[in-house]
């Protein structure tokens, strides 16, 4: 099950957003600096609210991608951070 997940500006903004942080790793390919900034801010809390079992892809600046193994942690995902479900 694939969940789209809009970033807030909130989260893009501020000391620990994602611009703040394309700004403090200047060396770092851009589609990587935004992975690892998606993994650390939502990936750690999949991991450690909901399960281990998704992958995160198609992240960019506006949005990405969580695939989820299983329909219940997709749901469980939606109904905690919000997002909306992809055809399969």
């Amino acid at each position: 099950m694939r969940v789209q997940y809009e970033i807030a500006n909130g989260h893009r903004r501020g000391e620990n957003g994602l611009l703040e942080y394309l700004k403090s790793n200047p060396g770092t390919p851009k589609s990587e600096a935004i992975a690892a900034w998606v993994d650390a801010k939502f990936g750690t809390f999949i991991r450690t609210t909901i399960s281990e079992d998704f992958t995160i892809t198609s992240a960019d600046e506006n949005r990405f991608i969580v695939n989820f193994t299983y329909e219940s942690d997709a749901n469980d995902f939606i109904k905690q951070l919000g997002g909306h479900r992809l055809e399969e």
